[in-house]
């Protein structure tokens, strides 16, 4: 703005009039210079301020304005204002433009008027130091191994280079080159290309830009680069006895990815679903696919298979087994002599349809045929077996068979009481003569052995315990002593006669 000149020839005449004036009356006029004190600042930013002061014009007409600088010398000044004639103090204000971001100022309030120029005093401020602004953009140009990463800087005046933060996490481990932002004052895109990545990894990165002010990182971003495809199977579905609904995941990797299923009885395989698209995306697409023509109650291996531009992926080899006939006995154990009944049932449901049970004594080396049921309502079966010895039942429908079920056999141990004698009698399969047989008493609520005697010819024994009347007796015999495929086994309960 200069200095400020007041041009004062015009209001000579008048001066000499009121001086004239004054002389006659004997009264002496004494006017004052205004009264100008300097206030302080607020919304100190970058590169502008706002500054305060107080002006009192003393009765003549008045003009303000501030000077400022970096020195003390100034060298700038704000807009010339007008603060009137009056005699009240005025509040003023102005802004001070055009700073420089981090440095230390000086400024003043001057008021002037015909009466003379009265300067505030001298005060100070620092306008904040200014770090570049910048934003993060997204990445492009996504492959394999490369990606082009784009954002914004904004100088703010001072010369800026900017790069950018990447690793596989927002803690970062490396830089890219670093680029010029030059030194504007506007937003200034930035894209730089980031080499060496991993295919098929996430990547995080975050814009970094540095000036004569300090450093600023932008907000953390993320993106995955291409690769080859990335499958996982799934669970099974559907199955039936010869059908099933194989799934899974694939990740096309951000190519364009095909994918099928192998599947077959064995890790060969052998067969495969049809050929299907995954799309270019980068995220796990669900797939599925249905087959059928299946063996019931068979295990099939099945993987899920992927292809694109870089190549085959494999998952691993998973197993499903179709539904085939059912059994289940009604009790897993028995006694000789006495029955237990097989139950199934087959997974189409059809009824009059053939069902071979076949048999495995425990003694035996393999399973021999038993017998031939047809199902009923619902296709469901059973079947009234005596075991003689522990036997293992399967069945066999449409060429599959159920899982093996086992029916434990126990010898049956009779006891009879008469007097003060115990005899024991034991039946099973095979003679048991020589076998120890144990007879137990209940004592306290266990049962402890009071007597023992083996078996003679006909698998029974006399004993004479020397226990009180009335005792709680019963025999025992254990599975060693019953020998193979026997399971151990005990009488009933009986009172020692007195």
């Amino acid at each position: 703005m200069g200095n400020k000149r007041w041009l004062l020839g015009t209001c000579a005449g008048a001066m000499a009039i009121t001086l004239g004036v004054g002389a006659l009356s004997g009264v002496a006029d004494a006017a004052a210079a205004p009264a100008a004190v300097t206030g302080p600042t607020s919304g100190v930013s970058y590169t502008a301020a706002d500054a305060f002061g107080n002006v009192n014009p003393e009765g003549v007409a008045t003009d303000w304005y501030f000077q400022y600088g970096a020195t003390a010398h100034y060298g700038l000044d704000t807009a010339l204002h007008a603060a009137g004639a009056g005699g009240e103090t005025l509040a003023v204000s102005a802004p001070l433009a055009d700073l420089v971001p981090g440095t230390f100022y000086h400024y003043r309030l001057v008021a002037a008027s015909k009466e003379g120029t009265t300067v505030g005093g001298d005060r100070s401020f620092t306008t904040p130091a200014s770090p570049p602004g910048v934003a993060t953009g997204a990445a492009t140009a996504v492959a394999d191994t490369t990606a082009v990463l784009r954002g914004a800087v904004n100088p703010r005046g001072l010369a800026t280079v900017a790069h950018f933060a990447l690793g596989t996490t927002p803690s970062y481990t490396a830089n890219t080159a670093a680029r010029s932002a030059g030194a504007g004052v506007a937003p200034t895109a930035v894209a730089i290309r980031a080499d060496r990545l991993a295919p098929d990894t996430t990547y995080h990165f975050a814009l970094v830009a540095t000036n004569a002010d300090g450093s600023a990182t932008g907000a953390d971003a993320a993106f995955t680069t291409t690769g080859p495809a990335i499958v996982a199977d799934g669970t099974p579905s559907s199955v039936t006895a010869g059908s099933a609904v194989l799934s899974g995941t694939v990740d096309p990797g951000g190519h364009p990815a095909r994918w099928f299923f192998q599947y077959g009885v064995s890790t060969s395989y052998g067969a495969t679903t049809p050929v299907k698209s995954a799309g270019d995306g980068l995220a796990p697409v669900p797939v599925a696919a249905a087959i059928s023509g299946l063996a019931p109650g068979t295990e099939y291996h099945f993987r899920l298979v992927a292809r694109n531009a870089d190549g085959t992926t494999v998952a691993g080899d998973s197993v499903i087994a179709t539904l085939g006939p059912t059994l289940t006995a009604s009790s897993g154990s028995t006694t000789f002599g006495q029955s237990t009944t097989l139950n199934g049932s087959i997974p189409t449901g059809a009824s009059n349809q053939s069902v071979t049970i076949f048999a495995q004594r425990a003694t035996d080396p393999s399973f021999v045929g038993l017998t031939t049921v047809l199902t009923g309502s619902g296709g469901a079966y059973s079947f009234a077996v005596r075991p003689r010895i522990g036997t293992s039942y399967k069945a066999l429908w449409d060429n599959a068979a159920t899982p093996i079920v086992s029916v434990g056999v126990r010898p049956s141990v009779m006891l009879r009481i008469s007097g003060s004698s115990a005899a024991v009698r034991v039946a099973a399969a095979r003679s048991l003569a020589n076998r120890l047989v144990r007879l137990q008493r209940l004592v306290h609520g266990r049962w402890r052995v009071v007597d023992s005697a083996r078996l003679g010819r006909g698998s029974s024994v006399v004993m004479r315990p020397s226990t009180p009347a009335g005792a709680r007796l019963r025999a025992w015999l254990t599975a060693f002593q019953a020998g193979p495929g026997y399971e151990q086994a005990v009488s009933g309960v009986h009172r020692l006669q007195g």
